[in-house]
């Protein structure tokens, strides 16, 4: 009997010590699914990270007087005379297509910017994707700065603008003596040009004076008091600190000679001074008088008078004495901003700790005009929705229009004023808005489950009774 109940003792011992392992198994299996779960879990987190920002590179040897190159190199790190190459600063994403933006054909000048349009594709687009939008703030280009850039289904279309072309101007052309007018001499302008010259009056080879002009002929009779032979150097030079970055003084041109008898000698009267600056009876192109900019065209000698013009380019704004205009400028009730240096800004710009959108050319709506500012209501960009008060400043936080509440993102980031659908968390508070952006109040179904939003604040219901039902600490209706 003694011995039975023996058996059955270690018979206990055998079933537990089974129970045990096949408890362990379990556990075991629990962790290594667990693991499983989170690694994927981690991975699936690491697949949707987005590309904050954006780097460039440009490596150029453009060479003045040469033609944009036809194609675009990229990720070239050695290049040719007159070849450019854009290189990407990152893993995440590549370089698929580059080409110019206009202005292939034309002859490269000292100081250009050429303008070029990139298309960039994400590496792995299931772990890596772009933004819907970027600002200056978000994009580094190393050799230009960043324009614009839009999102065109998973890839990212940047333009960007190369820092200026540097090289030499060009020398006057066509320098010749008037044969209508002794001691007048005239020359064409170079297209390669800053549009001021130097000239250098020499007699029998030795200099007689010098004078520095913005115009296209100059008048040296007073200087011819003695009997010889006159020529002229002239060359294209620098006139300001912009310049000098970018450009170098041309090298000389030489005119024919001019022979003065002792018959047709100067008494010397109507004299600039002595390596003074000429006043030429036109100046071309851009020239600064009295603190302000002007601009006159070369074809017929027409100064630029009050209005838009499109120069090399670029449009500015003038006045109604010709004066180039900067800033903040209204016209026909329409709000314009003008860069210091004339051009007129589009995109989005930062003044004080208000942003505004100046519209670009491709998103003009019935009845805008290119280049001013979104005001007065909603504006779709990037396909994200942003609202604009009545001073162009872009609104963020919540909004009330037209009987609704709206929440604009109110972090800087790259969504700063975007409108937000869905849920929204701010202050400790949760909210909760549809697909048009209008916030929910009372019950509403998300995901199959049911919430409530207090009418007025559309703070959602926590821990509470709601219409005799219980919300639990989630929200969620029981």
């Amino acid at each position: 009997m003694k011995s039975e109940v023996i058996s059955a003792t270690e018979y206990n011992i055998d079933i537990n010590r089974l129970s045990l392992k096949a408890v362990s198994r379990i556990l075991l299996e629990i962790i290594l699914i667990f693991s499983f779960v989170m690694i994927f879990h981690m991975n699936t987190l690491a697949a949707t990270q987005p590309i904050n920002n954006v780097s460039i590179k440009i490596r150029s040897k453009l060479e003045v007087g040469r033609k944009l190159p036809s194609e675009i190199e990229i990720n070239k790190t050695s290049i040719d005379d007159n070849e450019v190459s854009v290189i990407s600063g990152s893993s995440k994403y590549e370089i698929e297509e580059a080409e110019w933006e206009s202005g292939a054909e034309s002859r490269v000048k000292s100081g250009d910017k050429p303008s070029m349009r990139l298309t960039l594709k994400s590496k792995d687009i299931s772990k890596n994707y772009f933004l819907s939008s970027y600002r200056s703030s978000n994009v580094t280009v190393t050799g230009g700065k960043f324009v614009s850039a839009t999102k065109k289904s998973d890839d990212l279309e940047i333009t960007i603008q190369m820092d200026p072309v540097k090289g030499k101007f060009d020398e006057p052309t066509d320098v010749y003596w008037n044969d209508d007018k002794l001691g007048e001499i005239r020359w064409t302008r170079p297209d390669n040009s800053s549009g001021t010259y130097e000239l250098q009056l020499m007699r029998d080879n030795v200099k007689v004076t010098s004078v520095t002009t913005s115009g296209l002929l100059y008048n040296f009779y007073p200087y011819m008091t003695q009997a010889g032979k006159y020529s002229v150097n002239i060359r294209t030079i620098l006139v300001s600190s912009e310049q000098k970055q970018y450009a170098t003084n041309s090298d000389w041109q030489t005119s024919t000679e001019l022979t003065i008898t002792d018959r047709d000698v100067s008494d010397g009267k109507g004299k600039e001074g002595e390596g003074g600056t000429a006043k030429p009876l036109y100046t071309f192109g851009w020239y600064k008088e009295n603190g302000f900019w002007y601009y006159r065209y070369l074809d017929d000698n027409h100064l630029q008078g009050a209005g838009w013009a499109r120069i090399d380019g670029q449009w500015y704004l003038f006045n109604q004495y010709g004066q180039m205009q900067t800033g903040w400028q209204i016209v026909n009730d329409r709000t314009y901003f003008l860069l210091k240096t004339g051009e007129m800004y589009t995109g989005w710009m930062k003044n004080g700790n208000d942003w505004f959108y100046l519209i670009p050319k491709e998103e003009l709506r019935n009845g805008e005009i290119f280049g001013q500012m979104a005001n007065n209501g909603w504006r779709m960009i990037n396909s994200h929705y942003y609202f604009f008060k009545s001073n162009g400043a872009m609104y963020t936080g919540w909004l009330y229009d037209n009987g609704k509440y709206y929440f604009l993102n109110d972090i800087d980031n790259s969504l700063y004023g975007v409108m937000f659908t869905g849920w929204i968390h701010r202050n400790g508070k949760t909210y909760y808005c549809d697909d048009d952006g209008s916030m929910v109040e009372g019950w509403k179904s998300v995901n199959g489950n049911m919430y409530y939003f207090y009418p007025g604040s559309g703070q959602m219901a926590t821990n509470a009774y709601i219409d005799g039902y219980y919300v639990n600490n989630d929200g969620i209706r029981q």
